[in-house]
């Protein structure tokens, strides 16, 4: 059997975040010249399911980084404009949008419900997307994974600048 010169892909795509996060997940503690603690399982099932979120209302434009201390930090860059999501080890939540290297916006210590809310609201505001219904079964944080499911519903009319 040969090779088929068509580029096939699955129908969802795995994103760079995604990718990035299982990389994120295998770090041991001192990955960063001695130094750097191991991420929580829990902050990165929390990345991920961000990042579903996002992905789902069409951002594309993303990025992750490891925290020295355990955290994460969820980009979104948003026409000049970077929204970050932060992910604390003591499990909180935090949301900033960055304009030109200030701080435009900051929300710290939401717990994951209230940030999704936030963000959801800074998105709406912010991308002139009309504020979506949130729906939600159960999150399950104690072992670091969700069940159920989560879904944001909202419509956005063309153009839609927020997509990069």
């Amino acid at each position: 059997m040969t090779k088929s010169s068509l580029d096939w892909r699955p129908l969802s795509p795995r994103t760079d975040v995604e990718l990035k996060l299982d990389k994120i997940s295998k770090l041991k503690k001192g990955w960063r010249y001695g130094e750097g603690k191991a991420a929580e399982l829990e902050n990165i099932e929390r990345a991920r399911l961000f990042d579903e979120l996002l992905k789902e209302q069409g951002f594309r434009n993303k990025d992750v980084f490891p925290g020295v201390r355990g955290d994460l930090t969820l980009q979104l860059y948003l026409d000049g404009r970077t929204l970050e999501i932060a992910f604390e080890k003591d499990g909180t939540l935090s949301l900033a949008l960055i304009e030109n290297n200030e701080y435009i916006r900051e929300e710290s210590g939401l717990g994951t419900i209230d940030a999704v809310k936030a963000l959801m609201k800074i998105l709406a505001q912010e991308c002139r997307l009309p504020a979506p219904r949130t729906s939600m079964n159960t999150i399950d944080l104690k072992n670091g994974s969700y069940q159920g499911s989560f879904r944001i519903y909202a419509e956005a009319s063309p153009p839609f600048s927020a997509v990069a």
